[in-house]
């Protein structure tokens, strides 16, 4: 009996390997479906859906109509009426006819007012002031919710170097293990070092699910920033100059209270209280009031009633001599509310002075402590090496070597915890001084 495939069988299976293989090859693996996002690329997202930017965007839409709203009073009202009767009773004297059958009545009229002291054209002007001040706090906000961003950024970044250091312990901790267990066997070592070492792993296993855990909260608290997927990676910024100077602290406070948004927004809040004043102080002046009244009768017989036509313009003068101190009132608010106004400017200008020192103080630190936490990662390394080489050649126990890779790990989170750290200072430092959004994120669509 023949038992080789005959040679259609094997073209076919062939075939189908072929099929096979060829649909493996070309669909995507797991890690290709991921998503990669940079740093520009959550601005760019968040720009388009964050809610909060969105409302702000809505804020300034609003402030666009109050000043439509503030220019159709300067413009004139014009009203159409019109109506029409019919009568069911006949009225008549002496054999004539006095009231018609029925009658139509129509017309156009035309109303303007204005204050004396031009209330309505300060109106209009504290309308278009607020309409920049709100495309100010649009920039402040946009910028505060990036800069929230890239700390978040930063923290998953973070969250994923301790993954990696925690694993990496891990690796050198069962390595050390294996090499005291080799020992133990061999007589050459107590046994006490064996469950010193053991606990020590047992003690990185654990930090490793807690770093695994603080980076799930982590890539948890950014995806909700920007409304990523629930699987996605980072790709970490381009290592820039670590040793960049930030600059005279007394010249980057001056460009703060020039550049920052929130300033910008509180001078002119301070002009609009200023207007809002004049505004209400208006009420104490006259107002004037022009009307034009164009109108049409026609009644039905037309005999013996003729149609009417008349054209009126009228002029009118309206002044409040007495309102139980209304006017008083307002204007007294008005003031407290500019004072208020030049309060909140100085106290936001020496909190942004405050906000630029402790970054710069920040970044300065940073920089100075970098190059110590790299000497101090290099050495860590030398001495775990010439450690674990002393212990191999029974010069130095387990708790020698325990120490030294309790001394590196330690050594390496400081070092990543500080590069990852200086980048963001660098970033807060761009935000208190208010060119954050201008460098970095893209600003969102005018609304």
């Amino acid at each position: 009996m023949n038992i080789l495939p005959s040679n259609s069988g094997l073209r076919t299976r062939v075939a189908v390997l072929a099929t096979i293989v060829t649909v493996m090859m070309a669909a995507p693996t797991a890690a290709d479906t991921v998503p990669h996002y940079r740093l520009s690329d959550l601005y760019r997202r968040a720009v388009e859906s964050a809610e909060q930017i969105q409302q702000a965007r809505e804020a300034v839409f609003i402030t666009r109509q109050t000043k439509d709203q503030a220019l159709s009073v300067l413009q004139p009202s014009v009203t159409a009426f019109g109506d029409a009767t019919r009568y069911t009773r006949k009225k008549t004297f002496m054999d004539s006819r006095i009231r018609p059958e029925s009658e139509v009545n129509w017309g156009v009229r035309m109303d303007q007012s204005f204050t004396l002291n031009g209330k309505e054209l300060i109106a209009y002007q504290i309308a278009k002031t607020d309409i920049e001040r709100s495309e100010y706090d649009l920039d402040a906000a946009t910028e505060a919710y990036l800069f929230q961003i890239a700390s978040a950024f930063y923290d998953v970044l973070k969250a994923e170097e301790a993954v990696a250091i925690s694993q990496a312990n891990v690796q050198r901790l069962e390595t050390q293990v294996n090499s005291v267990r080799t020992r133990l066997n061999l007589e050459e070592v107590a046994k006490t070092e064996l469950f010193r070492t053991n606990a020590e792993l047992s003690g990185a296993k654990r930090d490793v699910i807690v770093a695994q855990n603080l980076l799930r909260l982590a890539k948890a608290v950014l995806a909700r920033l920007v409304d990523l997927p629930e699987t996605y990676t980072l790709l970490p910024p381009p290592v820039g100059d670590e040793s960049v100077a930030p600059g005279d602290l007394e010249t980057l406070k001056l460009r703060a209270l020039d550049n920052r948004a929130e300033m910008k927004a509180l001078n002119l809040s301070v002009d609009l209280a200023r207007d809002e004043v004049r505004f209400t102080r208006g009420d104490y002046w006259p107002s004037v009031g022009v009307s034009g009244i164009y109108a049409n009768s026609d009644a039905t017989p037309a005999e013996p009633y003729e149609p009417l036509e008349s054209l009126s313009v009228g002029v009118n003068l309206t002044f409040q001599i007495y309102d139980g101190g209304l006017r008083r009132a307002n204007v007294a608010q008005a003031n407290a509310r500019l004072r208020q106004a030049e309060q909140a400017k100085r106290d936001t200008a020496r909190a942004i002075i405050v906000e630029v020192e402790r970054a710069y103080l920040n970044l300065s630190t940073r920089q100075s402590t970098l190059t110590a936490l790299k000497d101090q990662l290099r050495f860590a390394r030398e001495n775990y090496t010439a450690v674990e080489r002393q212990f191999n050649f029974g010069l130095a126990n387990s708790v020698d070597v325990v120490d030294a890779n309790t001394l590196l790990t330690t050594a390496e989170r400081q070092l990543a915890d500080a590069r990852l750290s200086l980048a963001l200072s660098r970033l807060e430092l761009e935000r208190a001084l208010g060119t954050f959004l201008v460098t970095h994120g893209p600003k969102p669509p005018t609304p």
